[in-house]
């Protein structure tokens, strides 16, 4: 019985000191709420991006594409408030993207444009394709600093004021 009363005051000992030193190197995402809706609506915005970047390297139908620049816009409304700089002028640059990519998708429609023309404007849009392709590969590295979370430690306890609130 000492024994295991010994070798359980060791193990909390131990558990404590090294959970003190984890806290004095990393914050805990769980203990702060803030942080942890900043990552969710950070993360949402980078999702909506990537999704919006995949629409025209995937799909052929212009109809997404016209209402493509609109809908960007909508999903990432939030970047002034949840980003640096950096990340408001990428998203400024996909969006003029955007806007370049629908321009040639009209001009393309038209019935009254030369072969030349037609030429010219499909030289254009595969340039804009893989600039948009480019900002796809680069968005990762891009948000890095905004969706990383190697700076907290993520434990599976539950602190004693949220089990309460979880038996009640």
């Amino acid at each position: 019985m000492k024994t295991e009363i010994i070798t359980l005051l060791i193990k909390i000992v131990i558990d404590f000191l090294s959970n003190y030193k984890n806290s004095k190197n990393k914050g805990k995402i769980q203990n702060d709420p803030l942080s942890l809706q900043l990552f969710d609506r950070r993360a949402k915005v980078y999702d909506s991006i990537q999704g919006c970047l995949f629409i025209p390297i995937s799909s052929t139908a212009t109809d997404k594409i016209n209402t493509l620049p609109q809908s960007f816009l909508q999903k990432t409304c939030d970047v002034p408030f949840l980003f640096g700089k950096d990340i408001e002028n990428k998203r400024d640059e996909i969006y003029d993207t955007f806007l370049e990519l629908r321009l040639v998708y009209q001009k393309l429609k038209s019935v009254f444009i030369s072969n030349e023309e037609k030429q010219r404007l499909f030289y254009k849009e595969n340039k804009l394709l893989k600039k948009i392709l480019n900002y796809s590969r680069d968005l990762q590295r891009i948000f890095q600093p905004y969706i990383d979370l190697s700076r907290y430690q993520v434990t599976p306890e539950i602190s004693s004021k949220n089990n309460d609130m979880i038996k009640k």
